[in-house]
């Protein structure tokens, strides 16, 4: 599977049976390894930007909204 010209993963499909796909079968295929490598890719960049809000992309250090959000979850526990 590739997104934006980079590999990010492998769909396999085996079969005992000699010439056991069509090409309508690849098609299949590789329309589902296209979906997939895209679901994979959203999967990555919404991880990344959830990264980036919690944190200052320089320094990796957490930032004023991961304080403010532990605070509050620290402030629950106490009531």
């Amino acid at each position: 599977m590739r997104r934006g010209g980079k590999i990010i993963g492998t769909l396999s499909a085996q079969s005992y049976q000699k010439h056991a796909y069509t090409e309508i079968d690849l098609k299949t295929l590789e329309l589902i390894a296209a979906n997939a490598a895209i679901a994979i890719d959203n999967a990555r960049l919404f991880a990344e930007t959830q990264r980036l809000a919690l944190t200052d992309d320089l320094t990796r250090i957490w930032n004023r909204r991961y304080f403010l959000d532990v605070a509050r979850s620290e402030f629950k526990k106490l009531e």
